[in-house]
């Protein structure tokens, strides 16, 4: 028959083990995880946008004739 402090181990053991197996399914700390990076994708989304519309305008400023380049620079002044 098995002692006191056995039984006492044996129901920490399957505690620690229960714990463990709802903290994979219930997803711990992925939550947190999961926000944080969403965070990080839409920062990097703003951030490619804002990337793209420059690259437009710097192609725009190499292919455009100096004739309409310097009428838009002219505009932005005004």
């Amino acid at each position: 028959m098995p002692g006191m402090w056995t039984s006492i181990a044996v129901i920490a053991v399957v505690a620690i083990i229960c714990k463990a197996i709802v903290s994979i399914t219930s997803g711990g700390g992925k939550r947190r995880h999961t926000k944080a990076l969403e965070e990080d994708i839409f920062r990097l989304e703003t951030d490619l946008d804002d990337a793209v519309q420059r690259i437009i305008v710097l192609e725009k400023i190499v292919t455009d004739g100096k004739h309409t380049l310097r009428r838009e620079i002219d505009d932005l002044a005004s």
